[in-house]
């Protein structure tokens, strides 16, 4: 099978991939809405979306998706139901470090 037609088959997420193949990279740990902020003021970011059925989507635009995607949709503890959210669907947040050193977010949706 191609890298890029490769499908997300469970959640959470165990590695990333492209469309060259496996990236190296570790899994850091869950994000919030503060801590994504700060590493969008820090550089820019990937965000990647895992979604069940479906190959990873990259996301290289990441202000604009940050305030118009993830924002609205990322999960807080105060709001569990996915009828919290617009769309009914959210997400769960991960830093992941590349071997390369540049970080990723993954977006697990929800739905």
């Amino acid at each position: 099978m191609q890298p890029g037609k490769r499908i997300v088959t469970h959640l959470p997420l165990e590695e990333l991939w492209n469309s060259e193949g496996k990236i190296i990279a570790t899994k850091m740990h869950a994000l919030d809405h503060k801590e994504i902020k700060e590493l969008l003021k820090a550089g820019s970011i990937k965000f990647v979306i895992a979604d069940v059925g479906h190959t990873l989507e990259w996301v290289d635009d990441s202000y604009d998706f940050w305030k118009k995607e993830v924002q609205p949709h990322l999960h807080i503890a105060q709001n569990p139901y996915l009828e919290d959210y617009p769309g009914n669907y959210f997400y769960f947040a991960y830093l992941w470090k590349l071997a390369t050193g540049e970080v990723v977010i993954a977006l697990e949706k929800n739905h």
